[in-house]
């Protein structure tokens, strides 16, 4: 091993690793870094990762991995990153550990949930058509009775091609399952998320509404909210009452979410359908009523399986780990809200705008900026926003840097949001002030975010987070598409080719 390079310390087991890193991958996560793995096929306990944790620079962690205990902090000596591969990190932070350790010590988790979303949206629409079409049972007709297309099954059955769907919550897979849904012809998506502005809702795709009308006039309904102690039992009676004859539930999310038994009930006396991939509990007790009603359709938790999904995991961690050590990309905040990709994705495709708008500038011999020649509403921080940032300031030994806003773009629609503390200030960059912090914002982003305000707010996943309000409309880009920033007319479309 060279001498001063990184150490990694990977705690998912060998198995679980090898499904998600490929070869290649992993070979080259081994050429940058010193690393040790659990070459074993079981999850270490926390007394272990306490044991072994001393000297590591980063852990990658994964399914099933161990709690970081009080134990394991205190030996956490030069730990500076957590890359999770796998969705949630919150088993891994137990009880005020988070706010006790991984904040003051500035300690940066990355979450590989993105690259989950997508095999979970797709399984999701895998549901739709599977129930709406009742595929399962002229399979089961067909080899069980050898029925050939069994004249009790409707052959009339609803198509998400000119049907509404509802999508509760947009979250990463909300918003993906949206996404996929714009291929589709004459889709008319409803959104209930309480966090999500009309406007915004109009840029992915989807019509704001309350959960009541969703749940009325949808023919797919799609559960993608995240399980906190506000959505427990968020879906109820009330809300399978108002559902269409034929209509079907989704949930890929957390069984916890829906009253399950106000579930039974309703399929039970509605006619009605409910495609689960999780429930409460999981699985179910071999008695519970959910497993034998016709009109529900159960799979064992498997949504987020893939090799697509798997092996972006693989990606994302190596991309963690070389951003943060090797490249010195120094964001220790973390955002949550708005944010559908990471600051490693997003400062990357930052990096490639700028470079390509500093060539642009030479060859056109532009002497003035952007910033100079336009005037943009300034960028605000809230009072606790400003308080956390200035914390994260003095926990570095940096209180007079500057926090640094950018985006990048994804796809043609919506953005990938960044915050970084800096010590460099580009001649070209917009300087704003706001709480005795200075707020930096290059050129290209500057359109973008001009009159965003950057606010903090409690997250039971991480102790707290950030959030961009930016209140944008709507431009044209280079190719001719639309996408979010100031400049277009009101009304203008959204591009089409997500």
């Amino acid at each position: 091993m060279g001498e001063g390079k990184v150490r990694v310390l990977c705690v998912v087991p060998k198995s679980q690793r090898e499904m998600k890193v490929k070869p290649q991958t992993w070979e080259e996560i081994t050429r940058r870094f010193e690393v040790l793995a659990n070459e074993t096929e079981r999850n270490w306990s926390s007394e272990e990762l306490a044991g072994r944790i001393s000297g590591y620079d980063a852990v990658l962690t994964g399914w099933g991995s161990p709690p970081f205990t009080e134990q394991v902090w205190q030996n956490a000596d030069r730990l500076k990153l957590v890359v999770h591969m796998a969705g949630s990190v919150k088993f891994l932070f137990p009880d005020d550990t988070v706010r006790r350790f991984c904040l003051p010590r500035n300690v940066t988790v990355v979450s590989c949930a993105q690259a989950l979303a997508v095999n979970v949206a797709e399984m999701t629409i895998a549901l739709m058509v599977m129930v709406a079409r009742r595929i399962y049972e002229h399979i089961q007709a067909f080899r069980e009775r050898g029925v050939w297309k069994d004249k009790s099954l409707p052959s009339n059955f609803p198509t998400i091609n000119g049907s509404t769907v509802g999508i509760i919550g947009a979250s990463r897979v909300g918003r993906e399952v949206i996404r996929l849904l714009r291929a589709y012809r004459d889709v008319r998506i409803l959104l209930y998320d309480p966090y999500v502005t009309s406007e915004q809702a109009k840029e992915m795709g989807a019509t704001l509404t309350d959960l009541e009308t969703l749940f009325a006039e949808s023919d797919f309904i799609s559960l993608h909210a995240p399980l906190t102690s506000q959505t427990v039992g968020m879906i109820g009676e009330r809300h399978f009452s108002l559902m269409k004859d034929g209509a079907i539930f989704i949930n890929t999310a957390r069984g916890k979410i829906v009253d399950t038994d106000a579930l039974v009930r309703a399929l039970q006396t509605r006619p009605i359908f409910a495609a689960l991939d999780v429930t409460d509990p999981e699985p179910l007790p071999p008695d519970h009523p959910l497993r034998f009603l016709p009109n529900c359709y159960i799979t064992p938790h498997i949504a987020g399986a893939g090799s697509y999904g798997y092996f972006q995991i693989g990606e994302m961690t190596l991309k963690a780990l070389v951003d943060f050590f090797e490249r010195g990309l120094d964001l220790t905040v973390r955002l949550i809200g708005m944010l559908t990709k990471y600051w490693h994705d997003a400062h990357q495709t930052f990096e490639r705008q700028m470079s390509h708008n500093f060539e642009r500038q030479k060859s056109e011999r532009r002497e003035t900026t952007m910033a100079e020649t336009m005037t943009y509403a300034p960028v605000a921080l809230t009072e606790k926003a400003a308080e956390i940032i200035k914390l994260v300031m003095e926990k570095k030994g940096k209180p007079n840097a500057a926090l640094r806003l950018f985006i990048a773009q994804g796809g043609c629609c919506g953005f990938q949001y960044g915050l970084g503390i800096t010590e460099k200030v580009n001649d070209d960059d917009a300087v704003f002030e706001s709480h005795g912090i200075k707020i930096v914002v290059d050129p290209i982003s500057l359109p973008f975010v001009q009159g965003s305000v950057i606010d903090y707010e409690d997250d039971e996943l991480m102790g707290g987070g950030f959030r961009i309000d930016n209140p944008n409309a709507m431009m044209e880009c280079e190719c001719g598409h639309s996408f979010k920033a100031p400049g277009a007319p009101p009304g203008t479309p959204c591009c089409g080719s997500r």
